[in-house]
């Protein structure tokens, strides 16, 4: 399996986290999803941002607070 730096584009960054790509943009602007510009074209995110922000929804979903861990 290959490690990556980062996630680039909307596309690989929606199918990293099951979202539509349509969808990648406006959540950024809206500060609900942690990507950025880096080249002032392509979003970019980090994988441990992604995984982050995932268990945080996972978490919001089941109604647990704080920093659990629910592997």
């Amino acid at each position: 399996m290959t490690q990556h730096i980062a996630i680039k584009g909307t596309v690989a960054i929606a199918k990293a986290v099951g979202l539509n790509r349509k969808d990648i943009g406006r959540m950024v602007r809206e500060k609900k999803l942690p990507a950025f510009k880096l080249d002032g074209k392509s979003w970019v995110a980090l994988p441990e941002d992604l995984e982050a922000w995932l268990r945080t929804q996972r978490d919001l979903a089941f109604g647990v607070e704080g920093d659990a861990d629910r592997s």
